[in-house]
């Protein structure tokens, strides 16, 4: 097997691993945090965690520090920022194993500080180690391991959950323990991965090696790199889209499950289902890896990302006929305007992970290649402005309904879905200006030989 495949493949796992303790963590979190404070009342004299809270602040320090990542990536590579993150992300979790009184606040800065250096960073290695024949298969293959780690986190927790009305001390123990070792384990792994200089070496013939000369970007030229490009036209309509996905992001990583599991027309198994939920996500987000390869030479992506949109709204609509407003806040046993239906609760959780995955990956393989030579700086953007999406729904979802988060999904995935296939456009006109000025510069030079 070529080694350029291994190499994928191991990067793959790693991030198979260290997704697991994060994707998994954040969806049950709200639901661990209210058999927390049932645990801790007396002791903490009434004060009380907020699970949408600690997600909240953990993407506000996404958003704010995404923006150095450029500099922390040039300065020691993303591979290190990556092992980084992945143990950043081990630590922020070992607070649920001994809760302390203001544990989640801190474990919640530490998360989204490690957040802050993963994403770009993997962002970053993805566009290095692919070109343009290789980024689609590429990003396919990081997108559906990366997302198996719902499946694999959430079958476990849907398992443990199965009878449980509160979560005692030994079960979020057992859970949390059990999500630090992947999570450890994924870091050990990304040791192992190739720096994509030597990646690129190897195809460089011997005799060109000694002339070769290494330009490292000073961290200051790279923070002013990213602020610089926010004003452009194709970088602010992706800031558009970023928001929309953090939105989105923290729907269906939070809100969703907790809702289903908040339901208590659905039965004593309902953190169970939550946890079915956050597998059917899963599935749905490899699935759509899967699609993304097999339509790769189609290189349709503004038509999928609308058919995304399409399927998202259908998908907003039947959980709001599905799902009681008050239910993403606390447990409650009003009426949906439909009866409840599990069957179509999972469903929907399964066409969410399909519907962000499409749109996941396509925004992923349009900067990769929009931004190949200069990767890092629009990857931070992106996961900078997505954080800020997130973390500002998941403060709101303390005080509003899950019917009006919804109507704000709807507006902007409207909104979001329009900004993509403008960049979009204005990335494919930038092809044709450039192919249709090298066209006469080789016409000449055929004529002349």
């Amino acid at each position: 097997m070529d080694s350029n495949v291994i190499n994928l493949l191991i990067f793959s796992l790693t991030f198979l691993l260290v997704s697991i303790p994060l994707q998994t963590g954040t969806i049950i979190q709200a639901i661990v945090v209210n058999s927390i404070n049932s645990e801790y009342a007396i002791k903490w004299d009434g004060y009380e965690w907020s699970g949408y809270t600690g997600l909240a602040v953990c993407s506000i320090t996404t958003a704010i520090l995404s923006w150095f990542t450029p500099s922390l990536i040039a300065i020691i590579g993303c591979k290190k920022s990556m092992i980084i993150g992945g143990i950043g992300f081990c630590l922020s979790y070992s607070v649920f194993l001994y809760p302390l009184k203001y544990g989640l606040i801190i474990a919640s800065f530490i998360l989204g500080f490690s957040a802050s250096i993963l994403w770009p960073a993997q962002g970053n290695y993805l566009a290095l180690i692919s070109d343009n024949e290789t980024i689609t298969r590429n990003t396919g293959v990081l997108w559906s391991f990366t997302n198996f780690s719902l499946v694999i986190g959430n079958l476990i927790v849907s398992q443990l959950f199965e009878g449980k009305d509160v979560i005692s001390p030994e079960l979020r123990q057992l859970i949390y323990a059990i999500l630090i070792v992947f999570g450890l384990l994924g870091s050990i792994l990304c040791a192992f991965i190739k720096s994509p200089d030597l990646l690129k070496v190897k195809s460089i013939d011997e005799t060109t090696k000694s002339d070769e000369i290494e330009v490292i970007e000073s961290p200051f030229t790279a923070f002013s790199r990213a602020i610089k490009m926010l004003v452009h036209k194709k970088v602010m309509l992706i800031a558009i889209f970023a928001i929309y996905t953090g939105l989105e992001l923290t729907f269906f990583t939070g809100l969703y499950s907790t809702s289903v599991a908040s339901t208590l027309a659905f039965g004593v198994n309902r953190k169970k289902y939550s946890g079915e939920c956050g597998l059917l996500i899963g599935i749905g987000e490899v699935a759509a890896g899967i699609v993304f390869i097999i339509t790769s030479k189609s290189k349709r992506s503004k038509i999928i990302v609308v058919a995304a949109y399409i399927l998202y709204l259908l998908t907003f609509a039947c959980v709001f006929v599905n799902l009681p407003t008050h239910s993403s806040i606390h447990e409650t046993s009003e009426k949906a305007i439909f009866e409840s239906s599990l069957n179509l609760a999972l469903l929907c959780a399964l066409l969410l992970g399909f519907c962000d995955g499409l749109y996941e990956t396509q925004i992923n393989e349009f900067i990769a290649i929009t931004y190949k030579e200069n990767s890092s700086a629009p990857f931070a953007i992106f996961v900078s402005l997505q954080a800020l999406g997130a973390g500002t729904l998941f403060y709101l979802g303390n005080y509003i309904g899950l019917h009006v988060h919804l109507i704000i999904l709807t507006a902007g995935a409207t909104i979001g879905t329009l900004a993509f296939y403008l960049a979009n456009k204005l990335a494919g006109k930038r092809s044709k200006v450039v192919e249709t000025e090298s066209k006469p510069v080789y016409q000449i030079t055929e004529n002349i030989n």
